[in-house]
């Protein structure tokens, strides 16, 4: 049997005890783990996310400054002092490769910093979706994993369309690949997610640029960002953690 739950917002979500028996996917896809995902592609050495910005500050203060670059944002704009925002587009080869990054943003990194311990934590997006899909599938069948768990940043601690329609594309092409030789089971949430992606599987992109997170950032001139980060299968990166350490 394989338990698949989604929890939409961060204060639903805590980390399960049984720990190598469940894969958990970090999911923010406007926008940090798109950010993630794309800093690393472009040869970002490490990436710490932290749960605030005196926090980042702080860690920055001991390193070695050289190295290490601050990137985050408060309501999607660049955080004062910080070396960079929180938009894939920054993250690029000749800007990050070879840094450690520091990363604080509103929803995201704090999630991603909570699973920081977890042995079978991904960050899963649309910009490395098929890899994220690989993942899991190789993890369940290694690891014999029982439950799946797809946490989202939300916004605000609320409930942000995009991360749920990319939940529900997850579990759709899970039930679709026949590769998991288990029954599978879903919470109600999963199932509304599921729901959710087959009213827009022809048209997601559209639908998500709709919702109010994607109409925020295209105000603050972000539409870039929004169209980027709704592109399947840009890189085959799936960040972990290794230590305190997404790679």
């Amino acid at each position: 049997m394989l338990q698949i739950d989604v929890f939409f917002i961060p204060s639903e979500f805590e980390l399960p005890e049984r720990k190598e028996e469940t894969i958990v996917v970090g999911v923010d896809i406007l926008r940090a783990g798109t950010t993630i995902c794309t800093a690393l592609n472009s040869g970002a050495k490490q990436i710490i996310p932290v749960a605030s910005t005196e926090e980042a500050l702080n860690i920055y203060s001991k390193m070695d400054k050289e190295t290490v670059l601050l990137a985050g944002e408060r309501n999607s704009k660049k955080i004062d002092g910080f070396h960079l925002g929180n938009s894939p587009l920054e993250f690029t080869p000749e800007v990050v490769s070879g840094k450690i990054i520091i990363l604080n943003t509103t929803n995201g990194s704090k999630l991603f910093n909570k699973c920081k311990s977890f042995p079978n934590f991904f960050i899963g997006c649309f910009v490395n979706f098929s890899s994220l899909i690989t993942k899991i599938l190789d993890t369940i069948n290694a690891q014999n994993a029982k439950n799946l768990i797809l946490a989202c940043s939300g916004q605000d601690n609320k409930f942000a369309y995009e991360d749920a329609l990319f939940c529900g594309k997850v579990i759709d092409t899970l039930l679709n690949s026949k590769l998991i030789e288990k029954d599978i089971k879903m919470n109600d949430a999963s199932l509304a997610s599921v729901e959710l992606f087959e009213l827009h599987k022809d048209n997601f992109v559209e639908a998500i640029k709709a919702s109010s997170h994607s109409r925020h950032l295209i105000e603050l001139g972000f539409e870039d960002d929004v169209d980027f980060a709704l592109t399947l299968d840009k890189f085959s990166t799936v960040p972990t953690f290794e230590g305190l350490y997404l790679v």
